[in-house]
């Protein structure tokens, strides 16, 4: 069933306000605000949220794999801060 001019646009306002968030860095909001639908706009929104959570991830990660590696001033050396 397709929607309405107006109930697609209800839905870009509704999806815009968990980009907001997004923008915010406030990624447990904005997927509660992308829960709520299932548009396409809604859709999206949890792809970039998971696509974050898992970038985010992954440096956490690499930061704590490689703070074992490697002493505190060789990491400060090339920018991380262990």
């Amino acid at each position: 069933m397709s929607e309405s001019y107006d109930q697609v646009v209800d839905l870009i306002q509704k999806a815009t306000a968990g980009f907001d968030h997004l923008f915010s860095d406030e990624i447990t909001d904005a997927k509660s605000v992308f829960d709520k639908h299932d548009s396409s706009f809604h859709l999206l929104g949890l792809g970039v949220c998971s696509f974050l959570e898992a970038s985010l991830g992954m440096e956490v990660r690499l930061q704590n794999s490689l703070s074992k590696s490697y002493h505190h001033s060789q990491l400060c050396q090339v920018g991380i801060d262990g």
